[in-house]
């Protein structure tokens, strides 16, 4: 969650990591924690991990914890920062762009990539950079702020401010795809489609010194 305009206002969806989840739980339905358990599940146990965008840390709370690993996340979002914490996650403040990446087994950023165009690829390497074994990229390709209702395309885009500024852009599955094939092609290990068909899952081979070949 990061880009040119740093602290700037919040949207209401993310002034609390309860209103964001109640939006979200509302948007995906069921689909809300096969997101997760979809990471999770390529998440190897006992290994280290640290998820960019991280938020207020559901995805290691709820189901990385259980597997041992050894998490950090971080984000840009204060009150994010600040429930995560006292919830006992290990995050920090984060600016994707322009902080460094901690080097871990796996890099996750789930449903944020959108946060960055036009500077998505660039991004993409900085992460890929930092993943001994796996990136892990987890990205909605349907959006509301897509719609062809101009009123609801509107809200949609002007509730997506996590503390950097709106982002009107998105991806859908062939966006998404070409953007990562196009640069990445040789480093897709999986792609698959999660929560119901709304966001597709991605595992990309690391580049991290020493990466794990598998």
């Amino acid at each position: 969650m990061s880009g040119p305009i740093a602290n700037s206002p919040v949207s209401l969806v993310y002034a609390h990591p309860w209103l964001y989840q109640g939006v979200m739980r509302a948007l995906y339905g069921r689909g809300f924690d096969e997101r997760y358990r979809a990471i999770a599940e390529l998440i190897e146990p006992g290994s280290e991990v640290f998820e960019v965008c991280a938020g207020d840390g559901y995805l290691y709370r709820r189901y990385l914890a259980p597997r041992g690993v050894r998490y950090a996340g971080g984000d840009i979002n204060e009150a994010f920062l600040r429930y995560a914490r006292r919830s006992g996650v290990a995050i920090r403040r984060l600016d994707a762009m322009s902080d460094p990446i901690p080097v871990a087994d796996y890099v996750v950023i789930q449903a944020s990539l959108y946060q960055f165009i036009p500077n998505h690829v660039r991004l993409v390497e900085s992460l890929l950079g930092a993943a001994r074994r796996s990136l892990i990229v987890a990205e909605p390709i349907v959006n509301l702020s897509t719609s062809s209702s101009p009123l609801i395309r509107w809200l949609a885009q002007r509730s997506a401010n996590p503390g950097d500024g709106h982002k009107a852009a998105r991806f859908d599955a062939a966006s998404l795809d070409a953007a990562l094939r196009e640069r990445f092609g040789d480093r897709i290990e999986s792609s698959v489609s999660i929560a119901r068909g709304r966001e597709r899952l991605y595992r990309l081979r690391g580049a991290a010194l020493g990466s794990h070949q598998t």
